[in-house]
């Protein structure tokens, strides 16, 4: 099972909001250059189907990255210490 961190489509669309993504998660997050995933899903699936290869392979070969975001230390930190603020409010707030 991969562990990689892909985005595609919707608010992958802004890079704003990826890179949020890789800072508070810790980890590098790739943004699939496909723009029409569902329709690459389904050929992928297909062509699985059709051959016996496996859908991983087909993935691997087919699925073009185009960009990469790495997260950023302050970020992180500054994500982190907001995250805490907000966990010890919501005693308070019934969150």
């Amino acid at each position: 099972m991969s562990s990689e961190i892909r985005l595609a489509e919707g608010g992958a669309r802004s890079v704003t909001w990826c890179q949020i993504i890789a800072d508070c998660l810790g980890r590098r997050v790739d943004l699939i250059s496909e723009r029409d995933t569902s329709a690459a899903g389904a050929a992928i699936i297909g062509h699985a189907a059709h051959t016996g290869a496996a859908v991983e392979e087909i993935a691997q070969r087919s699925v073009r990255i185009d960009r990469a975001f790495e997260p950023g230390a302050h970020n992180r930190e500054v994500l982190e210490a907001s995250y805490q603020r907000y966990r010890a409010m919501c005693p308070l707030i019934g969150c």
